[in-house]
């Protein structure tokens, strides 16, 4: 998707240079501190053992699962060539 390194999960999902920046605003968002791992199952389990309150347990899972396919959605057409990746 951004042309840097190998393109496996964790960098697609979590690691890499445009995932890290966008998953560091969505936690500063959310007032957390950020995921500390590189796979995304791990990150879907992180959310439901984060100790916020319920409702709060729900937002996050929702965020982060939609910021998922998000990320799935926008590499799939970057890939297949409808998007570009911005360059800043």
């Amino acid at each position: 998707m951004c042309g840097e390194g190998v393109e496996d999960l964790p960098h697609i999902f979590i690691s890499g240079r445009v995932t890290s920046s966008l998953w560091g605003s969505v936690f500063r968002w959310l007032q957390l501190q950020p995921f500390l791992g590189s796979d995304p199952v791990d990150l879907m389990k992180w959310c439901d053992l984060v100790r916020i309150g319920p409702n709060q347990s729900q937002v996050l899972e929702v965020v982060c699962g939609t910021t998922l396919w998000f990320l799935w959605r926008f590499r799939n057409d970057v890939v297949h060539g409808s998007k570009t990746l911005p360059v800043n």
